[in-house]
């Protein structure tokens, strides 16, 4: 306690709950670095190892020239030049992990994929002739977000959760006039998660479903229960 100093946290995209009740706590922004390139990491490995001679060579210690006369006779004894042998004391030193580190190969986009030469182009669909949007009935279908084919028992419109996402229902529904950006809105706004971090939104009659990244800490949960979209209580439950 009291104390002062800087941290650095590894997160993946599901865990963006534990950062926003980070900063929420400490009422402070933190800011996202940018990993290190291995050159940049290259040059910093040069000079600590050049700072590092320099050290020894400044400090008097008897040893040094105890190592110096055992270097110089070696390498007259073996006729090798004395920076070889520095060399070997340095890989002695340091081990057998690469002093240099290797740029992690970019990912290709699927975009590059598909334009790859000698790779014949992803043929363009078809326009469809339906309407943009289906004609009115009576009877509103429920409105989904997403494609469905597979269905879970508690939300019989939608596919299962994707890994690393739970599903929760909301008291809020298509009779209320909820739309898919309407809890998008509100989840982003209250709870501070990106809106590429939302999946899956199923909106029935009466409620709705909508998948959220695992492990929502327990203020966001209560804050999303008590949190009002389309003039009524989101009253947020996770689902079985």
């Amino acid at each position: 306690a009291g104390r002062k100093g800087e941290a650095i946290l590894l997160l993946n995209r599901n865990e963006k709950w534990m950062l926003k009740a980070i900063e929420k706590q400490t009422g402070t922004k933190i800011k996202e670095l940018v990993m290190p390139s291995g050159e940049t990491i290259n040059k910093k490995r040069i000079t600590t190892f050049y700072n590092r001679i320099s050290k020894a060579l400044s400090t008097k210690d008897t040893d040094a020239d105890v190592f110096e006369t055992l270097i110089s006779d070696y390498a007259q004894q073996e006729n090798v030049p004395v920076a070889k042998v520095a060399a070997a004391l340095a890989k002695m030193a340091h081990g057998d992990t690469p002093f240099f580190l290797k740029d992690m190969p970019a990912k290709v986009s699927r975009t590059a994929v598909r334009k790859a030469p000698g790779k014949p182009a992803t043929p363009k669909r078809a326009a469809s002739k339906k309407p943009a949007f289906p004609k009115k009935t009576g009877v509103e279908k429920p409105v989904v977000s997403k494609k469905t084919v597979p269905v879970t028992p508690e939300a019989p419109h939608t596919p299962p959760p994707e890994k690393g996402m739970e599903r929760y229902r909301i008291e809020v529904g298509n009779s209320h006039g909820l739309r898919p950006k309407d809890v998008v809105g509100a989840i982003s706004n209250e709870a501070g998660l990106d809106s590429r971090h939302i999946g899956q939104i199923n909106i029935e009659q009466e409620f709705s479903f909508v998948d959220l990244p695992f492990g929502m800490p327990g203020n966001t949960f209560q804050m999303l229960k008590k949190t009002w979209v389309r003039s009524r209580r989101m009253a947020i439950s996770r689902c079985a």
